[in-house]
Order: C-alpha cells, then sequence, then structure tokens
C-alpha cells in the first residue's frame, strides 16, 4: 500500500514536471513564432473578434492579441522564477549563517525579518517598486527585497533544530571548518523544505509580477506582458471583455501548473506527507 502510494506520488511529480517544462520550453520559443507582428498597431481593425488572421482578435490599436500573448510570457513567467531563484538562494544563505552562529548577528537580521513581515508582501512590494520606479528590473528587485524572509526563517528554523544533533558534533570533532559544516552538512539537510517553499512560490510570483504591471509598477506598455495587457483593456471591459480575458486565462494556467508542481514537489520531498 505504502509503496502504491510512493509510485503515485512520483507519477504526479513527473506529470506535473512535464507539464511545467513544456509550458517553459513555450515561452521560450512562443515570441519566434507568433501568427502576427504583436507590437504592430493597425486601427482599421481595432477590436476586432476572433478571426483566421487574428485567433484571439485584436486590442483597442489593432495588434494581434494572441501574439502579444504569445511574446509576453517570458516577461512574465520568467521573471517570476527569477524572483524565486534569488529570494531562495539569499534567504536560505542568512537563514543557515544566523541559525549557525546566533549572536548579535541573529538578534539583528531576525529583527529586520520581523520588520519585513510585519507588512503584506504586496504592499510593501508595491511601495519599494514605487520608490525605485516602474520597470521590469524593478518589479523583480521589488519582489526579491520583500520574498527571502521565508526562507531566511525557515532556514534558521532548521539549523537551530540540528545543531545539537551527532552528526553536527562529529564534524566538529573532527576538525571540519564552519563553512564546510554548512555546505556539506547543514545546508543539504535543510534543503528539503526549502526547495518545497520555492516550488510553491513561482505561482504566487507569477500573480504578483502581473499585480505589479496591471498597477503600472512593472511592465510598461508597449511592451507585451500578460499584466499590462490586462491593464490596458480594463477600460473596455464591458464592450471587449477578451482583452482582459484572454491574458487572464494564461495566466490562470501558468499559475495552476506552478501551483499543481510545486504540490507534487511538497509530497515527494516533505517528510510529514510520508
Amino acid at each position: 500500500m505504502r509503496k502504491r502510494k510512493k509510485d503515485k506520488t512520483k507519477q504526479r511529480l513527473i506529470l506535473w514536471s512535464t507539464l511545467v517544462l513544456a509550458l517553459c520550453i513555450w515561452a521560450i520559443v512562443a515570441p519566434h513564432i507568433t501568427p502576427n507582428d504583436p507590437y504592430y498597431s493597425n486601427l482599421a481593425v481595432a477590436k476586432q473578434g476572433p478571426s483566421s488572421q487574428y485567433p484571439l482578435g485584436t486590442d483597442q490599436l489593432g495588434r494581434c492579441m494572441l501574439s502579444r500573448i504569445m511574446a509576453g510570457a517570458p516577461s512574465t513567467i520568467f521573471s517570476a522564477i527569477a524572483v524565486v531563484m534569488i529570494t531562495f538562494i539569499a534567504g536560505s544563505l542568512i537563514g543557515v549563517f544566523c541559525g549557525y552562529y546566533g549572536g548579535r548577528f541573529d538578534a539583528v537580521v531576525m529583527r529586520i525579518v520581523d520588520m519585513f513581515q510585519a507588512f503584506p508582501g504586496i504592499v510593501l512590494a508595491i511601495a519599494v517598486a514605487g520608490i525605485l520606479g516602474a520597470g521590469m528590473r524593478n518589479a523583480v528587485i521589488a519582489l526579491s527585497v520583500v520574498g527571502w524572509t521565508q526562507y531566511t526563517r525557515l532556514a534558521r528554523s532548521r539549523v537551530l533544530a540540528m545543531r545539537e544533533e551527532l552528526f553536527m558534533k562529529a564534524a566538529k570533532i573532527s576538525g571540519s571548518s564552519d563553512l564546510k559544516i554548512i555546505f556539506r552538512h547543514v545546508l543539504p539537510n535543510a534543503m528539503s523544505v526549502l526547495v518545497v517553499t520555492a516550488a510553491l512560490s513561482i505561482g504566487g510570483n507569477i500573480m504578483e509580477m502581473a499585480s505589479l504591471s496591471f498597477l503600472g509598477l512593472g511592465a510598461q506598455s508597449p511592451k507585451a506582458e500578460w499584466g499590462v495587457m490586462m491593464n490596458e483593456g480594463r477600460s473596455l471591459l464591458q464592450l471587449y471583455p477578451g482583452m482582459i480575458l484572454y491574458p487572464g486565462i494564461f495566466i490562470f494556467v501558468a499559475v495552476m501548473l506552478f501551483n499543481l508542481f510545486g504540490d507534487s514537489v511538497r509530497d515527494m520531498l516533505d517528510p510529514r506527507q510520508k
């Protein structure tokens, strides 16, 4: 029974990993195979419905909606993945060093973490992006500034739990340096919960990145990006709902796939699920 459950978990992980990989490959290839120029404006065909030439219709400037969605896929998806990678690496390392060394460094960092977590994440990201100015790079920085704290807390708690373990004492007695102990023993033992958290965070970061662009703090028009497209179509929602509906559907599908992928990673790695 237990083996059958484990096999099903592996099958789900393979399935969702394959679909996420397919989505990422599509996002890389899509800008090069668009049916029309995503930035070409033609007011003569503005606000048209789906047709053979424009499968998802056109926007208020006569640009092909499908082409713009395909061209905007890398910006929305890979910027969110970049945020997760930055926060995962930075937050994990800071948390490991805090838990391992403790003392004043740990106390100062934890108070900084408390200050960051006292505000809702998206509100703080909006404030940081507003200070830095609009732009995709600044949006990535804003979300990274907000997102590292969860990894720091998780990594620190894992290190504190294993500081008194026998293998840690044996490593110190054997004469291993602190860096060797951290990177050979501490990080590998703390990695599973951090990887699970990172996998579950990608979908949320796609939503937050699109939200910043929708609010005018991320990518800027005329750049093809899903949040920007929803912002451009919001004033015409009642007359031409497809202008905001189609990019919203692609955001929904991307977030759903990454969330299901994160759930399968959690089921595979999280010991509490076993």
